[in-house]
């Protein structure tokens, strides 16, 4: 009797054992006819450094379509700093350059606002000859009006002894526009300044550390740049300073360790 009831035990078990078998097959079965949607994932975003060297190549190549493709693409996905396209025969360029300026604004009404802060009246022609040096490869933008009067600018007017200076474009990066930069890419070395007073227009040069009278009228501007009067025979009239201690970069915002311009 005790080995029967073994038995049947055994045999129940058996049993439970296979019908558990035989759910789980027909739930495969039923799984199996599901239809399978593949997975699939968004292409990755190129970064700055991949679009700068596609729009950089497309450039050089002479790819008009392409570039303008690259060169939005670029400024919706990077805003800062701001890309642009330097065409052939502007400045004496022989070929088009990818030139990335300084300031994430650059806006020509800026630039009036500054001359106009010396007591210059801004005529129309004045406006186009403002607007086209923006365009220069210096790659430099107007000042704005909240750093009219920083250090760097402070600096000038005293060591050259013109204490009417205002500052019409520069080649800074200004600390708040620098923490939106790409984290590939670094702000240029400051270079090439415009400045004026009520009287005349100046170029300061901060690589050679030299400032020069460029002339009384945005016109004298103009010709100076088309001509590369700077640094070059014949020299614009050269501006002495009253000496100053230390390196006149200490006086400007300047981020160390950047590359140079290329």
């Amino acid at each position: 009797m005790r080995n029967f009831c073994r038995i049947v035990i055994e045999t129940m078990g058996l049993l439970r054992t296979a019908k558990r078998w035989i759910q789980r097959l027909k739930r495969w079965k039923k799984h199996q006819s599901l239809p399978c949607t593949a997975v699939t994932t968004s292409p990755a975003q190129p970064t700055f450094n991949e679009l700068r060297q596609r729009l950089r190549n497309a450039v050089n190549a002479g790819e008009s379509d392409t570039s303008e493709q690259l060169l939005r693409a670029l400024r919706q996905q990077f805003p800062v700093p701001t890309v642009d396209i330097l065409r052939k025969g502007k400045w004496n360029m022989e070929k088009d350059q990818v030139i990335f300026r300084t300031h994430a604004k650059a806006e020509v009404e800026d630039a009036v606002a500054n001359v106009e802060s010396t007591g210059r009246s801004v005529s129309e022609e004045d406006r186009n000859r403002l607007q086209l040096l923006m365009s220069h490869w210096f790659a430099w933008s107007p000042t704005t009006a909240e750093h009219r009067n920083d250090s760097w600018m402070c600096f000038l007017r005293r060591v050259y002894s013109l204490s009417e200076l205002q500052p019409i474009l520069d080649t800074l990066v200004w600390p708040e526009e620098f923490a939106r930069y790409p984290p590939t890419f670094s702000a240029f070395r400051p270079w090439m300044f415009l400045l004026a007073t009520s009287a005349s227009y100046y170029l300061y040069d901060l690589e050679e550390e030299t400032m020069y009278k460029a002339g009384d009228q945005l016109a004298d501007v103009v010709d100076g740049l088309q001509r590369e009067r700077w640094g070059v025979d014949p020299l614009l009239e050269q501006v002495w300073s009253t000496g100053y201690e230390g390196e006149a970069r200490d006086y400007f915002p300047v981020y160390y360790n950047v590359p140079d311009r290329d």
